[in-house]
């Protein structure tokens, strides 16, 4: 029988629990690491509540920063919006990353 297993969305808007600014995301990411979570998942939205009060991080790129940020926990987009990205661009995103990551995403 497989083992469950649980993720964590890094919910990188300013509303939202926590700050939005990196360092607090990076540290929430390498605590759950640390803890043993098997997976982080970015939201991939343009915008989160109010937009003066900022914004969300763009997912893919997040991903990649916590892809060189961490070892072991896999990665991945929360929400993936097909109107975004042209699909070739997103598939070699995602490849870009996965290699960063060694085989993470």
């Amino acid at each position: 029988m497989s083992k469950i297993k649980f993720g964590v969305t890094i919910n990188a808007a300013p509303d939202m629990l926590y700050r939005s600014d990196y360092d607090s995301i990076k540290k929430i990411a390498l605590e759950c690491e640390s803890l043993g979570y098997d997976s982080i998942w970015a939201m991939d939205h343009l915008m989160w509540g109010d937009f003066n009060e900022g914004s969300v991080f763009e997912a893919w790129t997040l991903l990649s920063a916590l892809a060189v940020e961490t070892k072991t926990i896999k990665l991945g987009p929360l929400v993936g919006c097909n109107s975004f990205r042209n699909p070739s661009l997103t598939a070699k995103i995602a490849a870009t990353i996965d290699v960063i990551s060694k085989g993470r995403l």
